[in-house]
């Protein structure tokens, strides 16, 4: 093999019995340009070993100074040598740890996965290569407390993916506290997935700085025991792009929306959001609090009112919410409010979804769903509801005609 020497492309991807490749055979395909070795080779020897027999280590690829695709599975951090990847790599997928999988596509040419990394932000070759990647995939780091100014400061730029796991010590995605002043973070993200961050306290701290998930369209969050928000004032005028919200399994989770401080010149709230899914939030009292009216209140005779509008939103599956008093109680319910007062209506008038088309109730300990009088243009469009296991719903409340006739 080393005879190649004029050698363009090596796809060796799927040769997953491929355990040996000996030392200096790498290195002299001097001519490559394409290294694709997914779901394939992973015995990567030690540097400083040349005993005969050794597998080939990865300091090998630094004479590949042509490469510029790069596919390749490294199970330990410990193996990389100091400045491994070089800016002349134009497409990669690059995965360190052994606990990922080859399977799944990711609408981009550049993806990094690290997992089991300590101090990830004193890799300096790992971090050269964050400003530049599209799809990042973080899986129990240690050492790592802020994302974005630990790892990146100059705000992942070109980052469309980001799904962190398993990470006991993240306690903020963005900490405007450390960012610079003006620099927008996270401009193109499409995607923002976080689970089981223990200590995740806030996803941003402080005001979010101009331009910062501009372009988000998913944001799932669960199993982030501490959490007792998601969506803070602060973050909506820059989620004026997400489609679908997904929260699940926050042990601590008090509302999603947490609006106190708002405003009156926000403009409309979370205007393309088509997809809200709420499950098994054990401490969840309402979706949004006090001061989401504020954003969308409408001019009457007597002032304005603090009337909540999704004017987009199809689908909203609420399950396992025993504390749920209601999705929005309005400024003059929310203080007489407290769990185990199931008096009140889910949805009063107070709350509207001109476009709602699916409502999925399952787990909800709520007497009513509706108040008498709906909203004017709200729950018209509604073609399927599904409730489950809403006993209390199910014995105290039949549901009226005037209901009936605009659920059909």
């Amino acid at each position: 093999m080393e005879k190649l020497s004029h050698l363009r492309l090596l796809d060796l991807r799927n040769c997953s019995a491929l355990e040996v490749i000996p030392q200096n055979i790498i290195s002299q395909l001097s001519q490559l340009e394409h290294l694709c070795m997914e779901n394939s080779f992973t015995q990567w020897g030690a540097e400083g070993f040349h005993n005969q027999g050794s597998n080939a280590c990865l300091s090998e690829l630094k004479h590949l100074y042509l490469l510029r695709t790069l596919h390749v599975q490294i199970p330990d951090a410990d193996l990389l040598p100091e400045n491994l990847f070089t800016e002349n790599l134009t497409r990669y997928r690059i995965f360190i740890g052994d606990e990922w999988s080859w399977s799944g596509n990711c609408a981009t040419s550049r993806i990094l996965k690290v997992g089991k990394v300590r101090n990830l932000h004193l890799m300096d070759g790992i971090c050269k290569l964050l400003k530049r990647t599209g799809g990042l995939y973080l899986k129990k780091l240690t050492g790592t407390k802020n994302v974005l100014s630990e790892l990146d400061g100059e705000g992942f730029p070109e980052l469309k993916y980001l799904y962190i796991q398993n990470s006991v010590e993240m306690q903020y995605i963005i900490n405007s506290e450390e960012w610079l002043p003006g620099a927008s973070a996270f401009p193109v993200l499409k995607s923002l997935s976080l689970d089981n961050l223990i200590h995740l306290k806030e996803i941003c701290l402080g005001p979010l700085p101009m331009g910062s998930f501009c372009n988000l369209l998913f944001l799932t969050v669960e199993n982030c025991s501490i959490l007792l928000n998601v969506v803070s004032f602060k973050m909506l005028h820059s989620l004026q792009n997400l489609e679908v919200l997904t929260v699940k399994n926050c042990d601590l989770l008090e509302e999603v929306f947490n609006l106190e401080g708002l405003d009156t010149h926000g403009g409309q709230m979370l205007p393309k959001l088509r997809e809200l899914n709420i499950i098994d939030l054990p401490k969840l009292k309402h979706i949004c609090n006090n001061g989401l009216g504020r954003i969308v209140a409408q001019e009457g005779a007597d002032g304005a009112t603090d009337m909540v509008e999704f004017p987009q939103l199809s689908s909203v599956s609420l399950k396992s919410l025993p504390s749920l008093t209601g999705f929005y109680p309005g400024s003059q319910t929310l203080e007489r409010l407290q769990p185990g007062d199931f008096d009140h209506p889910l949805f009063n008038e107070k709350v509207a979804f001109p476009r709602l088309e699916v409502l999925e109730i399952s787990h909800v300990d709520v007497r009513r769903i509706w108040d008498n009088q709906l909203p004017v243009n709200s729950f018209e469009n509604l073609r399927e509801m599904r409730m489950t296991f809403c006993q209390k719903l199910l014995n105290a409340e039949k549901i009226s005609k005037s209901t009936i006739s605009q659920c059909c």
